[in-house]
């Protein structure tokens, strides 16, 4: 821009009534060019002529297009009395700024029409990333005009906070770039450093593989509580048990169940509190164990044992059988094998060879039976004892085992003392049964017989059926009488009306009865049948 005044009043005829001026430029890329300060009319790289027809100040506006660093500028008027009073030289630009979390670079405008708009990327604050892939493009037009928005957000582990993106802290994440705030910790976890994008689970708690880190972290069940058998039969063991006390704070609760024998090893798996084991070998012992698991109970499977409970079941034996002392059951449940251990009451199923226990006055010793001290001989003699009267009851099926003579020594003073209680209280009984006997002869009375609506009770009678009841016994008559008197009542002070009521053993009549020199009065009289 150039500001000039002129004086457009001249002495003479040659001062031109138009001031003309002229602006040259010279484009260098050199400091020290040796044209600089003697530009020819002929060397300039460009002219801008300005003429005005005024007299007084001028200012006038001329554009350049530059492409070298350097500009030389020469003014030359054409006129008289004209003075310049200010050059300013200024270019365009696009300026400096942040919108939406991008920065605009100052950028140098266009400078005509003839300079096309200049295609510029900006960049995004830092912890921001770009909203799109094309989100950063703009374009700065003349007159140093933005054209176009860009836009950034802020990053994973950061939210926005006016024009910066700022680390969420301690206790919070964010997962997903955006301009959001942080959130909490879920249940369980916690984030330890700034920024974080997840939280990490406590000690002893998980999250299943398909659960995001907004989900709350949870543990694994603790064990099934009272684990039963139910019901057992030759193939088939019904089993039960209850809930965990503690689920883990998940829904996703489950159980397996491993049933072991000699032979292998069989797993299933449920929802419910029970199930039913099938197709199982007769008279066979089972180790069945009940494992409560849940959608995290995989990351933890080195603690499985403490949540575990176990039972020993052994199924039914197809022939009931039973062995004696110094014998087995084969695994067939029908046949006895003799131990094969000296002085053995008991031996292993799968190993006759080692006893398991022995006969009184010895004990076990390495599977073997060794003469014991006196004093674990009487520690096993209740065990022999009970295993004696096993095998009295219980004889072996296939052979006949011979009992030592110490086995004899104590057999002989069990059985007689159980003899002596027998004949004792067989002797009791019969006398009791005597002396009942003997008290219903003399009560027993034939008194049920009626002859026309009387019974027959007068004291004659019923002395001489006593009497004939007891013709075989030596009790006096006399005395006999004795005794009746005070029992007996005659006939014909009883008034026999009507009967009230029976059962299986009497009938009862509505009676009147009057003794001698007393009131009639009303009575219930039973009769045998």
């Amino acid at each position: 821009m150039v500001s000039f005044s002129s004086n457009l009043v001249c002495s003479s005829q040659q001062c031109a009534q138009q001031q003309t001026f002229e602006v040259q430029t010279f484009e260098t890329n050199e400091l020290n060019d040796i044209n600089r300060g003697n530009i020819s009319y002929y060397s300039y790289a460009g002219v801008r002529l300005i003429h005005t027809a005024k007299e007084g100040a001028t200012t006038d506006s001329e554009s350049f297009a530059v492409s070298s660093s350097g500009l030389y500028l020469a003014i030359w008027d054409q006129g008289s009395c004209t003075v310049i009073n200010r050059i300013v030289v200024f270019y365009n630009v696009c300026p400096y700024q942040v919108l939406n979390k991008a920065i605009y670079p100052e950028t140098v405008a266009p400078q005509g029409g003839f300079d096309p708009d200049k295609n510029v990327n900006a960049t995004c604050i830092d912890n921001a990333s770009p909203t799109s892939s094309n989100s950063l493009s703009i374009s700065c037009r003349i007159l140093g005009l933005w054209i176009g928005s860009a836009s950034c957000q802020c990053n994973t582990g950061y939210e926005a906070n006016g024009t910066v993106c700022q680390a969420c802290q301690e206790g919070t994440y964010k997962p997903f770039t955006g301009d959001s705030e942080c959130n909490g910790c879920p249940d369980n976890s916690y984030s330890a450093s700034p920024g974080s994008v997840s939280c990490q689970c406590l000690s002893d708690y998980y999250r299943a593989p398909h659960e995001g880190v907004a989900v709350s972290c949870t543990a694994p069940p603790s064990s099934p509580q009272n684990l039963t058998n139910t019901s057992v039969t030759k193939t088939i063991i019904n089993i039960s048990w209850l809930e965990p006390a503690y689920t883990g704070g998940r829904i996703d609760l489950y159980y397996v169940i491993s049933i072991n024998s000699s032979i292998n090893v069989i797993e299933y798996s449920t929802g419910h509190t029970n199930y039913t084991l099938m197709g199982l070998t007769p008279f066979t012992t089972y180790e069945i164990q009940v494992i409560a698991r849940n959608g995290v109970s995989d990351q933890d499977n080195a603690n499985d044992s403490s949540r575990t409970v176990t039972i020993t079941v052994t199924t039914l034996n197809p022939c009931n059988e039973t062995c004696s002392s110094g014998f087995y059951l084969n695994p067939d449940g029908c046949t006895c094998g003799s131990c094969g251990v000296s002085n053995c009451l008991r031996c292993q199923l799968l190993n006759s060879s080692c006893c398991t226990q022995c006969q009184l006055g010895y004990e076990i010793n390495d599977c073997e039976c060794e003469a014991a001290s006196s004093s674990s001989s009487v520690d096993v003699y209740e065990s022999v004892s009970s295993s004696l009267d096993s095998s009295v009851t219980n004889p072996p099926s296939t052979e006949t085992p011979q009992l030592s003579s110490s086995t004899l020594t104590i057999v002989a003073p069990v059985v007689f003392v159980l003899i002596l209680c027998v004949c004792i209280i067989i002797v009791f009984v019969i006398v009791i049964i005597v002396r009942r006997n003997r008290k219903k002869k003399f009560v027993n009375l034939d008194l049920c017989h009626v002859d026309d609506f009387r019974i027959s009770l007068d004291l004659n009678s019923a002395y001489q059926k006593v009497h004939h009841q007891n013709e075989e016994t030596s009790t006096d008559d006399t005395v006999m009488k004795q005794k009746l008197i005070k029992y007996l009542i005659p006939s014909s002070q009883i008034d026999i009306q009507e009967t009230i009521g029976q059962g299986e053993f009497g009938i009862v009549y509505k009676a009147t009865m009057k003794a001698t020199n007393k009131s009639q009065q009303e009575i219930a009289l039973k009769t045998l049948k």
